[in-house]
């Protein structure tokens, strides 16, 4: 096995070790399935899931929420006249700024978020929360074999 090989296997591993960990999570189930997606996981994910991988690579039904496509529009063609470089347009104000502003870091966080594109924004912000929790402790506790196996700091 190559290092790039090792690297990606194990960096899969983490992935879905922090994903299996975390099962009532909206955000880890979509993780896996992702992961699923590429050709080259599928035989690494079978390995470490086992018995559990029919079950956790199955599409959820319960991610589609229903959007305010109305609201989502008008944010939009406010946002390409602004950028057209309209200076002032009527019922353009500083409301209107904040509320695309707002839009356009949501639509940000769902990109970020695994699964994120599917669910309302309360949802959302309570899965972003739970999932930058579990990357914290992801990285703690690399940090921690790191100094357990005295590696020294590369740069």
């Amino acid at each position: 096995m190559s290092f790039l090989q090792r690297k990606r296997a194990i960096k899969l591993t983490a992935d879905v070790a922090m994903a299996f960990a975390k099962d009532g999570a909206k955000w880890s189930h979509a993780l896996i399935m992702n992961l699923a997606k590429k050709p080259k996981n599928k035989t690494l994910l079978r390995s470490i899931l086992g018995s559990e991988y029919e079950r956790l690579t199955k599409p959820c039904l319960s991610w589609k929420m229903p959007r305010a496509k109305k609201i989502l529009q008008r944010s939009f063609k406010m946002h390409s006249r602004i950028k057209k470089g309209a200076r002032r347009l009527p019922g353009v104000n500083a409301a209107s700024v904040h509320a695309e502003a707002a839009v356009t870091r949501t639509k940000v966080l769902k990109r970020l978020v695994p699964g994120g594109e599917h669910w309302d924004n309360s949802s959302l912000l309570e899965e972003t929360l739970d999932y930058v929790i579990s990357l914290r402790a992801q990285v703690d506790l690399m940090h921690l074999l790191v100094k357990a196996l005295n590696v020294p700091n590369l740069k």
